[in-house]
């Protein structure tokens, strides 16, 4: 059965998805962004930080995370990105995949999506 995952301090979703969803012992984080924060670093300290509420819920925390999925509206700002990750996350450092687009939504400088495992 698939659960969806809600947290307190969380937004509702703006749209027809859930922030998180959990499927046996995998669970996927849906995009989350951070527009308000000023540059990519925070804005990626602020996205994790969010994640960890969402997998808090079922008694998980970022060292579960299988794989990131990221996406960046410059995509020379990869070392910033790179150096939170670090800070946040233990080795073995999960997959991941980044790709450069045009827009996010609400005008966000990063979006950052992630698979789990409990």
């Amino acid at each position: 059965m698939k659960y969806a995952i809600n947290a307190t301090g969380v937004d509702e979703p703006l749209g027809f998805y859930s922030n998180g969803t959990s499927a046996g012992r995998m669970i996927f984080i849906s995009g989350q962004v951070a527009p308000d924060a000023s540059g990519v670093a925070q804005q990626v300290h602020e996205i994790l930080t969010t994640i960890e509420k969402l997998l808090g819920e079922l008694q998980c925390n970022l060292s579960d995370v299988a794989s990131l999925t990221i996406f960046m509206r410059d995509i020379a700002q990869l070392d910033e990105v790179d150096a939170v990750l670090k800070q946040r996350f233990d080795t073995p450092a999960p997959a991941r995949s980044v790709a450069e687009v045009s827009k996010l939504p609400h005008d966000a400088l990063i979006e950052i999506s992630c698979i789990a495992c409990r």
